[in-house]
């Protein structure tokens, strides 16, 4: 049970407050692929978020930037040089697929300077799409490459709940509909 507890509250982002209306923060998430984008993943995708907010006039309205990455495919093969002009050679490789999110979000707190602050959020932004692939093994015939595929945009409202301490801690969750 205990271990549950500690998954729960380190899952959730946590923000710190750096000066009087400004909010830095850090999150884990956990993304759920979808439709056509399911069928190219190994996994769900997995990454963390740093987030900057400024409260607006109405202290019940932020307005925020959130820059992360999440991984959600990883793979060994072998591969033949035959492009490098050493047919019948064979390289380990590793290669790792993922995004790097960046997005403006505008938030709603429900309840004002609570200790349970539920909000609700609303994010635009984009996604960008890469590979890097890694040699397993030292060789001097194929090097390390990294390829951008493609952006996507993204917009998305969420509504969730924020604890938040007297020292200016708030751990909050977010949740797109």
């Amino acid at each position: 049970m205990c271990w549950r507890v500690v998954l729960f509250l380190l899952l959730f982002p946590i923000s710190l407050q750096a000066q009087k209306g400004i909010n830095l923060g850090f999150g884990f998430n956990n993304f759920k692929a979808l439709s056509e984008f399911s069928d190219n993943t190994t996994r769900n995708p997995l990454g963390v978020s740093f987030l900057a907010s400024k409260d607006l006039k109405n202290k019940r309205f932020q307005l925020g930037f959130e820059l992360g990455v999440g991984l959600y495919s990883g793979k060994r093969y072998f591969y033949e040089t035959v492009a490098e002009g050493y047919p019948g050679n064979y390289v380990n490789l590793y290669e790792e697929n993922g995004f790097i999110l960046y997005d403006v979000y505008l938030r709603y707190k429900l309840l004002k300077e609570k200790t349970l602050m539920p909000f609700v959020e609303a994010k635009a932004g984009a996604s960008t799409y890469f590979s890097i692939i890694r040699s397993m093994q030292v060789s001097e015939v194929y090097e390390d490459d990294s390829y951008i595929h493609d952006t996507a945009l993204n917009a998305g409202i969420g509504l969730a709940p924020a604890l938040a301490s007297t020292k200016g801690i708030k751990v909050f969750s977010f949740s797109n509909l």
